[in-house]
């Protein structure tokens, strides 16, 4: 569904030009460790990432939209976390690198269980001033906690669980991008 909301953007405006060369370009790469190789090296003729999702067959499909010549080409970052690795840790080592995350390019894994979360990274041409992230989880062990305090047993909205952890992130300064299910 996400595929084709994308490209229900992209298709009418497919056959505008921009030197020369196509507005957007479509990518569907099988092997998620192939996809950041071929993001790069279509960024590196000028186009920047719009979206990326699963798609169906096992396969990963992308979005390109072209953009002025930049002098130095935008440059991509897959990272996906299998299990319980350090996903926060993998996040903030790229953000140390000039990489900001694209906050609409982040996936869960799509098997049940799901075995990996996905978040797309993108180092613009000037560096950006230096950002850290903050991943709060919300699963089993955070729900289990929750149900130990009486004020959430009536409680039907899941955030509200977490609702403490957000309220300490931005008072530290921290703003939401993303949350996802």
């Amino acid at each position: 569904v996400i595929a084709v909301a994308l490209l229900s953007r992209a298709l009418p405006a497919q056959e505008a030009q921009v030197d020369g060369s196509p507005r957007y370009r479509l990518l569907q790469v099988v092997e998620l460790s192939t996809v950041q190789e071929k993001v790069n090296e279509i960024a590196a003729e000028g186009y920047r990432l719009v979206g990326a999702v699963p798609a169906p067959g096992g396969t990963w499909a992308t979005i390109m939209e072209k953009v002025e010549a930049p002098s130095n080409p935008y440059k991509y970052l897959l990272l996906a976390r299998k299990g319980e690795r350090d996903f926060q840790g993998q996040i903030n080592e790229a953000a140390s690198q000039g990489f900001r995350l694209l906050p609409r390019n982040l996936a869960q894994g799509r098997t049940q269980p799901p075995q990996f979360d996905v978040a797309w990274m993108e180092k613009p041409a000037v560096p950006p001033a230096a950002t850290q992230y903050l991943l709060i989880p919300f699963g089993a062990k955070m729900a289990a906690k929750a149900s130990l305090n009486p004020a959430l047993w009536a409680e039907t909205n899941p955030l509200h669980y977490i609702r403490p952890q957000i309220n300490a992130a931005l008072q530290q300064g921290y703003k939401i991008e993303r949350i996802v299910s």
